[in-house]
């Protein structure tokens, strides 16, 4: 819902807090295109608060610790994914060292897969 509301500037702050308090318990069930739309939503409105992102930032590292690229294509889309959640983090000042490893080691397995593919 938050990736819906964000280019259309909507900064009612009860409701981004209503979004990000129902989104937090689910966080761990959401893919890396969601978890990627949920972080640009809430950056994109300046309202990516630290509660939200470590909730975000938890199962994105969980995600790309499991990620094994075949040098498919959907490896392409799940680096689209990631550059969209480095985007949004680093965007909001909130990229951690942890995070930005994480993020640089998987497009250096996509990379090599692709090469490879």
């Amino acid at each position: 819902l938050a990736w819906a509301v964000a280019p259309l500037s909507i900064t009612h702050d009860p409701l981004l807090e209503s979004i990000s308090a129902e989104s937090i318990p689910r966080i761990g069930e959401f893919i890396s295109q969601q978890l990627a739309n949920t972080a640009w939503a809430f950056a994109c409105l300046g309202r990516f608060n630290n509660p939200l992102c470590d909730a975000i930032a938890a199962p994105a590292r969980r995600i790309i610790s499991c990620f094994d690229p075949s040098g498919a294509s959907e490896d392409i889309l799940f680096g689209v994914d990631l550059r969209g959640l480095g985007w949004a983090y680093a965007f909001a000042g909130a990229l951690s060292t942890s995070l930005e490893c994480h993020l640089r080691e998987a497009h250096l397995k996509i990379g090599c897969a692709l090469d490879v593919a």
